[in-house]
């Protein structure tokens, strides 16, 4: 086990002190090499600090292992549990933690049982084992619809529930969709299936509905349960032709309130006049209050702003929260950038056109403790394309970061930029597994950090700078970005691992407490070819 010391620098950014390689920021601890369990993958991770860690990795169709690690991240031990009295179709859809206890949510289904059922798994992480026998959550009226994808040797429908939890924690909601008996989309409409619980997975209610507008018509963004265990979704709706099919470009959007007992759901719309709607997400405070969040676009060119709206329960509609819209400034749009799109960015701004960001992917949607919302935003393109000898090559993009947090009575608080330009290809006969790129965000209190690889150079960099490239494959540092909850940043490179053969997959790292979070490192070996069984677990302790 080693523990890595950050590197230190100052810097001034748009306005703002960004302290680039705080000690403090984050401490990482790197375990002994561990492999996993041969022709296993790894699942997920969970535990805390006084009793140590559990990874899950999983053979498909012989075993499960549950690998317990000290606190000092330290392999002690392996239990394997076979899943050879599973039907074929099984799948492993979520690690969750539920009222402090730790729980594996499998379901399965297949021609000896070819019924859907979703089970919950109690799992010991101090023993590393299994606690007590697996509880039957749901049982669905049809086989379900899900995402077709090849696991071990057979093809396995995934993705088949999305889980979601109140503000709380006091509730869980498991939603599912039919498979569809009728292929046509045009006339077809969906039948999606909810199911409520509590914190000990009691049951509260469950059914299945049709949803009031045909498949063409109808695009789901986002489900929720608030603290009564009322659910939610939030809809994108397109005006259809005489036809049935969609009209792409005129549409407006709708949050469907599912009460336990009501026979049709309260439907309140929403649409800007002058704006379009790009993405957006729901999310219940602490005050029992629907919160609905995303990006908008002016000129269709890219990304313009946010918009804050809450559902309001006394009229059933859909209201701003205070201004409810706000643009990104164009001076933080044109930071960070070369000086051929500062340039075009000036002209643009001379012209009286207004600066939007392109390309620019909703992430995430976080509620602090005392309502203030923030808002997570990645740029993310791709090419594919032919090389010179007529192979094919696909490369990926994954770029600078914003960030907007505005406080519970929706009054702007900061908006910030995060300068990164991380890229992977195929090329070379590379095949990268995106999930190394993008970023992990953990939120503890009302301080959020994200963690991303990167370019060393990018440690110092200043606002009349474009970041230098990351390139997957081609060494790197681990970052951490600290914004606290008055916006002030503080950035550390936190592993420098040009020298290291190693991988991080970033996005399959865990938070797994307010202070912590853990994942694993893969070793190189050979000219961009990683080695997935063996590694070593890494420790993100936040200061």
């Amino acid at each position: 086990m080693k523990t890595i010391t950050c590197l230190v620098g100052t810097l001034v950014l748009a306005g703002w002190t960004m302290t680039a390689g705080a000690q403090k920021n984050v401490n990482i601890t790197l375990g002994p090499d561990f492999e996993l369990p041969k022709k296993s993958v790894d699942v997920d991770f969970i535990g805390r600090p006084t009793v140590g860690y559990l990874e899950f990795s999983h053979q498909r169709g012989k075993a499960i292992y549950l690998q317990k690690f000290s606190p000092a991240l330290s392999l002690t031990g392996t239990t394997t549990v076979p899943v050879t009295d599973l039907p074929k179709g099984y799948v492993i859809d979520d690690i969750a933690e539920i009222d402090s206890k730790n729980y594996m949510l499998y379901s399965t289904y297949g021609k000896t049982d070819p019924v859907e059922r979703l089970y919950a798994q109690q799992v010991d992480v101090a023993k590393g084992a299994y606690e007590g026998a697996p509880a039957e959550l749901l049982v669905a009226s049809d086989k379900l619809a899900g995402t077709l994808e090849m696991s071990g040797t057979i093809y396995v429908t995934s993705e088949k529930y999305k889980f979601a939890y109140s503000a709380d924690k006091s509730r869980m909601l498991v939603q599912y969709r039919l498979e569809p008996h009728e292929r046509d989309r045009t006339i077809n409409k969906d039948i999606i299936g909810f199911s409520v619980y509590d914190k000990t997975l009691k049951k509260l209610w469950g059914r299945e509905v049709e949803m009031p507008y045909t498949q063409a018509a109808m695009d789901y963004k986002s489900y929720q349960v608030d603290s009564k265990g009322n659910v939610y979704i939030l809809a994108k709706i397109f005006r259809v032709d005489d036809k049935g099919r969609q009209m792409w470009n005129d549409y407006h959007h709708e949050v469907l309130m599912y009460e336990k007992d009501a026979k049709k759901p309260i439907i309140a719309s929403f649409k800007f006049d002058d704006k379009y709607v790009l993405d957006a997400a729901l999310a219940e405070d602490k005050n029992n209050r629907m919160v609905c969040a995303g990006f908008y676009s002016k000129a269709r060119q890219g990304t313009a702003g946010v918009f804050f709206l809450s559902f309001d329960e006394a009229s059933n509609s859909v209201k701003n929260i205070k201004k409810g819209l706000y643009e990104f400034p164009a001076d933080l749009i044109r930071s960070f950038e070369s000086p051929t799109t500062q340039r075009k960015a000036d002209k643009k701004t001379a012209e009286g056109e207004g600066l939007e960001i392109p390309h620019l992917n909703f992430r995430n949607l976080t509620v602090a403790d005392d309502g203030s919302l923030t808002i997570f935003g990645e740029q993310f393109d791709w090419i594919d394309a032919r090389t010179s000898n007529g192979n094919s090559r696909c490369e990926y993009f994954f770029d600078d970061i914003y960030v907007m947090r505005a406080n519970a009575d929706g009054e702007m608080q900061w908006v910030r930029k995060i300068p990164k330009a991380q890229t992977e290809s195929t090329e070379g006969g590379f095949h990268p597994d995106r999930s190394g790129m993008g970023f992990h965000l953990h939120v503890s209190g009302d301080d959020c950090f994200l963690i991303f690889p990167d370019n060393m150079k990018n440690l110092n960099i200043g606002p009349d700078q474009a970041p230098a490239k990351y390139v997957a494959g081609h060494g790197g540092a681990l970052m951490s970005v600290r914004i606290a909850g008055d916006g002030s940043i503080t950035k550390s490179a936190i592993y420098d691992f040009r020298d290291e053969n190693v991988g991080l997959m970033v996005q399959q790292f865990s938070s797994i407490s307010a202070t912590e979070i853990i994942g694993r490192v893969s070793n190189l070996v050979g000219p961009f070819r990683w080695d997935f069984q063996n590694g070593k677990l890494l420790l993100l302790t936040l200061k």
